[in-house]
């Protein structure tokens, strides 16, 4: 991909919406980074994805720390978690503290993301089982209700 302007480009395109941090956050609805600004963040990672199929890997990821992203949106008083929404629909909440522990990763070992590693962006919290790495992400919503307000395993 390095050097191929159509490719970056279609990256470029890809990340227009992501991140964007939304309700409580004071700069809302607002991307708190642009696609650009996101292509270069190197903030990094060696995490292992652990599926429940029962494999694992254990992975560089690269992308920009969500603790940034949040500092930057500057959530109001009352904040308690994160909604992360991937584009299927799928989703997953964090509670600040695990958000403060999370990525949005747009690199794995060194290369973009690839669609099946959830390309333009995916998160990453290594403390957390892959069902909760969201891909695809769409969207960060920062809420008042805590993680639980989410079913305990997902539905899809």
């Amino acid at each position: 991909m390095p050097g191929n302007a159509a490719a970056i480009e279609q990256l470029t395109r890809a990340l227009d919406a992501v991140p964007r941090l939304k309700e409580l956050a004071r700069r809302s609805p607002e991307r708190v980074v642009g696609s650009r600004e996101f292509q270069q963040w190197r903030d990094g990672v060696t995490a292992t994805l652990d599926c429940t199929g029962g494999w694992h890997t254990t992975r560089r990821w690269e992308g920009v720390a969500v603790s940034e992203l949040l500092a930057r949106a500057r959530p109001r008083p009352g904040a308690a978690s994160i909604t992360i929404r991937s584009r299927t629909g799928y989703f997953r909440r964090y509670s600040l503290d695990e958000a403060g522990r999370a990525l949005l990763a747009g690199r794995v070992d060194g290369a973009p993301l690839s669609s099946g590693h959830g390309f333009p962006a995916r998160m990453v919290e290594p403390h957390k089982r892959g069902y909760d790495w969201v891909k695809w992400v769409d969207s960060i919503t920062v809420n008042e209700t805590g993680k639980w307000w989410q079913p305990p395993l997902p539905l899809t």
